[in-house]
């Protein structure tokens, strides 16, 4: 089967003015406004992260539960396997 790519289209003069804030390519720069980053410092500190930009592990669903598991897990000397898809 083919695939079949849509491409979303969007403002031509807010692609080239990301593109020449970053100096980056018309294509990563037109990547990065469907994500939602049309804003340079915005685009910026997704292309540059640092480890005080990420969320906070707290706001994950069910954190405390996986918590309260793990201790457990470890207080019975159990083996533990952490799987993310990040």
């Amino acid at each position: 089967m083919q695939k079949i790519w849509k491409v979303k289209q969007q403002d031509v003069s807010l692609q080239k003015g990301l593109s020449a804030a970053l100096n980056i390519s018309a294509l990563l720069s037109r990547l990065l406004i469907n994500r939602g980053l049309s804003l340079p410092e915005e685009a910026r500190t997704f292309l540059n992260p640092s480890l005080n930009s990420l969320h906070s592990f707290n706001l994950l669903p069910d954190i405390a539960k996986a918590k309260q598991r793990i201790h457990k897990a470890l207080e019975n000397k159990e083996k533990v396997l952490l799987f993310s898809h990040y």
